[in-house]
């Protein structure tokens, strides 16, 4: 397959750049023009275990361009929504120098996070564990402000917006148990969207501290009622 050679100027989000980096490889718009999908999202691997979820397919694949990364698709299930995957398997990058990315960077930035809350959600809908919480929850508050928290959490440009644990949680009468079903839930959220070990651990060493904000019944108890005296947050 035809290689080409890129040379531009990396600016990141959490503002340092690198400048006059090259890249050589065969471009994803080459390597998938073949191929057709009505996919929503796909999900590219690159060598150094960084992922991240775009919108998916252009009549040209243009938003699948990626000069330095050659890859192969498959299908992935994924909650009724036909995705296809790209995994890398060459990426030659020459320019040099390595900086840390933040843990926004590598689960993939605000795409990819709103991919996987929506993906937790259905689970979560599902799972006769939790499902009773989220019975008066108007899921396009809970969709925008949980993107927004992890986003601004893990580094990225988002700003919280919403109201802190204890009220949000506030008479819902969460156990001990639910919080550990939800927090499962999330897991196999991340295990199906293939985010790597070390990720996982950092976002949800994140969100454990908030054990003590939300629940309010110590129990090992799940899929309880939830109270009438909850009320929830005004829809968006």
């Amino acid at each position: 397959m035809p290689s080409e050679t890129v040379t531009a100027d990396i600016h990141c989000v959490t503002k340092w750049s690198k400048l006059d980096t090259s890249w050589r490889g065969v471009s994803l718009d080459t390597l998938l023009q073949p191929v057709e999908a009505t996919a929503e999202y796909v999900l590219a691997f690159c060598d150094g275990g960084y992922t991240s979820w775009s919108q998916a397919f252009g009549t040209d694949h243009e938003v699948l361009r990626g000069v330095g990364t050659a890859a192969r698709t498959e299908d992935v299930h994924d909650l009724g929504a036909e995705r296809v995957q790209a995994q890398a398997v060459a990426n030659d990058s020459t320019g040099g120098g390595r900086m840390e990315k933040s843990l926004y960077e590598r689960l993939g930035g605000v795409d990819a996070i709103t991919a996987v809350v929506r993906a937790f959600e259905d689970r979560a809908g599902k799972d006769d564990r939790i499902s009773q919480k989220f019975a008066r929850t108007d899921l396009a508050r809970l969709t925008k402000e949980f993107v927004d928290q992890l986003c601004e959490a893990t580094g990225g440009p988002c700003t919280y917006t919403g109201r802190n644990m204890t009220e949000t949680h506030a008479d819902m009468g969460v156990t001990n148990g639910e919080f550990d079903a939800f927090m499962e839930v999330l897991v196999a959220t991340l295990d199906e969207f293939r985010v790597g070990k070390a990720e996982q651990d950092e976002l949800v060493s994140m969100l454990r501290p908030f054990r003590g904000e939300i629940v309010e019944v110590d129990s090992s108890q799940v899929g309880t009622a939830l109270p009438s005296t909850f009320v929830p947050a005004p829809a968006l």
